[in-house]
């Protein structure tokens, strides 16, 4: 697998020497740009627009621009809106300004645009940079030779640096270039532990690592650097600074004084008996063994222990003082912690402020969030060199020889989610672009990921889709050269129980998967056994549905009786059997909600139901009658409810209602659209699976044949449009639909996912009446496996009567683009309502879980604390307390 080769940051100086002045969006690439200057200039060489614009500052704007906290208070004072919603709304406002001038047109509220308003009347730098014309303000750059490089990585700010008259440089050559070896190490620390005994103290200046900054892996990194003393280049923010981090959590607790024990405060309490001296003697009077007791009702020598005394006193009387007053309580006689804490208090311009919860949360929430505070401590000079730790999302060039690349997963993914205003497709392949370049710094290279993650195999981020488009990238395997394992770390076999003189069978009786069954084990094997062996009991929730499920069985068999009592008699039943578990004050709410859900039910069930229902089952042997059934007296049900689908695949499906070729299921919980059905289709990220509408369609295939449907009913979605007597009640309704066509019939056919995708373009319409050609060549080019985002266009335009002009071309590669994305996935959405199952991908689904089910079968047998842990995050799971006990048992030897 190759890729477009970069040019090095030597080829790129060659390129641009001989100009005046060089633009480049990369601070890191403008750095190492103006290192390699080799004659003698009047001036700087390479500057990103950032950096112009803070040359320019007073020169375009009359005055200093405003910090990030001077210009959120200013808008505070004008506009009266909360601190912290203010400077949300400043992030979104100036991520808008970086791809659109329109930035009025993508901010929902009045409230939003009034911020914009004020934000506007500022002095500040991202304003500069929108109002900034290089043509018509003379500066220092004016009339000089400007070169820009990689301008396809410009945002709508930046490009407003650019002269008329500027000569762009490509970042690529000509040339391919590879991935060698991608090497499979093991978890974060095993990782870290590894990489970093590549490094020594004398190398540390020519080495740089590439990893997700903001993760797990670069806590682990910074970890394994500090116990072989290896220095790494770090900043400084406000919230790196311990003095700071201590009186902001001081100040949080006193205002709950009354209720703090010990054990809150007595960490907090040492950090301050460190330089507050007894004889001599850093002391403190509070032990682990009074961690129990209350703070306040703790006696204390003020002889013996002066300082804990104090600050007691501080905290209890945190209320009475200013923020000042409580600075000069706690740093008495430390007077170089107090500073940077005073500069901080300072310019926020709470020192004479008396303290309250809202003005410890608004320096908090500033510490936290606004990264241009000011402080006065020194980055120690050991930090200011060393390895270099570059963040994988935005970084492009690196000027070390040697570069350590980890990760190369989701962690690297850049999204759009949320932002309409984004060229998804654009920020992908400018995304792809930057890390084809990233993937190639330095002379020598180590690519380390991890071989799973959550139990599952590992996969490579979505930008490698985009760089190596047409190939499916389903593991490391597929964009390197050698994915090599094994060769830090030791894989083990899972141990297996010997079976013989025990008598115990080599696998248990199989048992079915339920929908319920199949999501546990997909999820996570511990989840799965768990949910076996550990009853679970019902919670608000799960009576509430199945209440909800009763009345519409009900309905469905004897309407009749239902209009006769009218819904206010059941919705007084259903708050008589809820009450239980809800409360006092919930009453009112619950039977407008339960009045909501049952009208609604209702409404779908008289769209759905056929003339005849026949009442040709009973209730006898049910686990869970049905209640409204037994207080009626009534026993005969229809076999179109509450019943089962077997399959000749290890599975089975217990429907609410099944007409025909449809099941339907009742939802209570929040609507999902198609999309958000199909990911939980997904067995990657850490989100619980949801696998009924695939098993529930095997299921039906089998029994009623194909096609079919599976189709949810949301009792709650649209609640508030729901009460009008006009209102649609199918809106509610999603369908998962089993279709006999293969995955490329139905995404290359008339009218299939690719087809209604292009048509929704203009561009795209010299195709229409002319798709049955299109849909043969793709057809074919996917059988022979030539089908990619850049496959020839000509024999298609031959085959189409079209000239070959670029702009036809253009249209056919959007085409085999649209096509391939399309194919990246196994399910296809069709609008928010609707997702379809190609015939194979339901084949391959039907494989994986019989394959799953064999290997649950056998982990049956092993204990409990050898199965492997599964992808989802343990404090998602409801067995986390039990698991965390398997575990702590197997420590100790005990089974």
């Amino acid at each position: 697998m190759t890729l477009k080769r970069a040019k090095s940051i030597d080829e790129l100086y060659e390129e641009v020497r001989d100009f005046d002045y060089v633009l480049t969006c990369d601070a890191a690439l403008a750095t190492a740009l103006n290192a390699k200057i080799d004659d003698y200039r009047l001036g700087g060489f390479a500057y990103t627009p950032k950096q112009i614009a803070g040359m320019l500052e007073t020169q375009v704007l009359g005055e200093k621009a405003y910090s990030d906290l001077e210009t959120i208070e200013a808008i505070e004072k004008e506009t009266g809106f909360d601190f912290a919603y203010i400077h949300g709304e400043l992030e979104n406002i100036r991520d808008i300004m970086k791809y659109t001038e329109n930035v009025e047109g993508y901010l929902p509220t009045r409230k939003s645009k009034t911020v914009l308003e004020a934000y506007y009347r500022l002095p500040t730098l991202h304003r500069l940079m929108q109002i900034y014309e290089p043509d018509l303000y003379r500066t220092e750059f004016s009339g000089k030779r400007c070169a820009v490089i990689g301008v396809e990585f410009f945002n709508q700010l930046d490009k407003k640096f650019i002269p008329l008259e500027h000569t762009e440089i490509d970042l690529f050559g000509k040339e391919e270039f590879s991935l060698d070896t991608v090497y499979a190490i093991g978890n974060d620390r095993q990782i870290a532990g590894s990489v970093v005994d590549l490094i020594s103290p004398e190398t540390a200046d020519d080495t740089a690592i590439i990893l997700d900054a903001s993760g797990p892996i670069a806590d682990a990194v910074r970890s394994a650097l500090y116990r072989k003393k290896i220095p790494f280049k770090n900043g400084l923010d406000v919230k790196d600074l311990s003095q700071i981090r201590d009186f902001v959590e001081f100040l949080s607790l006193a205002l709950d004084y009354e209720t703090l024990r010990v054990a809150d405060v007595r960490e907090l309490f040492s950090a301050y008996q460190k330089g507050n001296r007894v004889k001599d003697k850093e002391y403190s009077f509070l032990t682990p063994k009074m961690d129990r007791y209350l703070l306040s009702r703790v006696p204390f020598d003020k002889e013996t222990d002066p300082t804990t005394r104090r600050l007691m006193e501080t905290m209890r009387d945190i209320r009475q003082m200013t923020f000042g007053e409580a600075m000069e309580r706690l740093f008495e006689g430390w007077p170089q912690r107090k500073t940077s804490v005073a500069i901080l208090v300072d310019a926020m311009h709470l020192t004479e402020e008396r303290i309250t919860s809202v003005l410890v949360n608004r320096i908090s929430y500033a510490v936290n969030n606004i990264s241009d505070l000011k402080h006065n401590e020194q980055v120690p000079e050991y930090e200011k060199r060393g390895v270099l730790l570059a963040d994988c999302r935005n970084a492009y060039y690196v000027d070390r020889p040697f570069v350590i690349f980890i990760g190369l997963d989701s962690s690297w993914d850049v999204t759009a989610a949320g932002k309409d205003y984004v060229d998804k497709e654009a920020l992908e392949e400018q995304n792809a672009d930057r890390i084809s370049i990233l993937l190639q710094q330095g002379e020598q290279r180590i690519y380390a990921v991890k071989p799973v993650t959550d139990g599952k195999e590992t996969m490579p981020g979505s930008a490698f889709q985009t760089i190596y488009p047409g190939k499916r990238i389903e593991n490391f395997a597929d964009i390197c050269g050698e994915y090599r394992k094994g060769t830090w770390f030791t894989s083990k076999e899972r141990e297996k129980v010997a079976t013989g003189e025990s008598g115990v069978a080599a696998d248990p009786e199989p048992e079915d998967f339920s929908k319920s069954t199949y999501n546990n084990y997909a999820d996570c094997p511990l989840k799965y056994m768990f949910g076996l062996l550990v009853p679970t009991e019902d919670n608000d929730k799960a009576i509430f549905g199945n209440v909800l499920h009763d009345f519409a069985e009900f309905y469905f068999c004897y309407p009749e009786t239902v209009k006769e009592r009218g819904l206010d008699y059941y919705v007084e039943r259903l708050n008589t059997i809820y009450a239980g578990i809800s409360s006092d004050a919930m009453e009112e709410l619950d039977a407008s909600k339960f009045r909501v859900f049952l009208r609604n039910i209702t409404r779908f069930i008289d769209r759905v139901r056929p003339e005849e229902v026949p009442l040709d089952s009973t209730q006898s042997g049910r686990s869970h009658p049905n209640i409204f059934m037994i207080g009626e007296g009534m026993n005969s049900t229809s076999s179109m409810t509450e019943a089962k689908f077997d399959s000749k695949a290890p599975l089975f499906a217990k429907y609410d209602l099944c007409i025909g070729n449809i099941i339907f299921d009742y939802k209570t919980g929040e609507a999902n659209d198609a999309k958000s059905i199909r990911t939980k289709f997904s067995r990657t990220g850490n989100r619980f699976s949801e696998f009924q509408p695939l098993i529930y369609l095997q299921a039906l295939s089998e029994n009623r044949g194909v096609p079919c449907s599976f189709k949810l009913f949301y009792l709650g979605a649209n609640l508030i449009e729901s009460l009008s007597d006009d209102f649609d009640i199918m809106r509610n309704v999603r369908e998962i639909r089993l279709c006999s066509e293969t995955l490329p019939e139905l995404a290359f056919g008339l009218n299939g996912s690719v087809y209604n995708n292009a048509m929704s373009k203009a561009k795209y319409q010299p195709l229409n009446g002319r798709w049955d050609i299109v849909q043969a060549e793709l057809t074919d080019m996917y059988a022979n496996g030539t089908l990619s985002a850049d496959a020839d266009t000509t024999e298609l335009l031959n085959m189409l009567g079209l000239k070959h002009t670029k702009g036809n071309a253009d249209m056919i590669t959007g085409v085999f683009k649209l096509a391939v994305k399309e194919l990246e996935n196994d399910y296809l959405v069709i609008g928010d309502d609707t997702v379809l199952v190609p015939s194979d991908s339901m084949k391959k689904f039907v494989e994986r879980l019989t394959a799953d089910h064999a290997a649950c079968t056998h982990e049956k047998m092993i204990p409990v604390y050898q199965l492997k842990k599964g992808r989802l995050d343990c404090k998602q799971c409801n067995y986390r307390k039990i698991c965390i006990k398997a575990e702590e048992e197997a420590e100790d030897g005990t089974e």
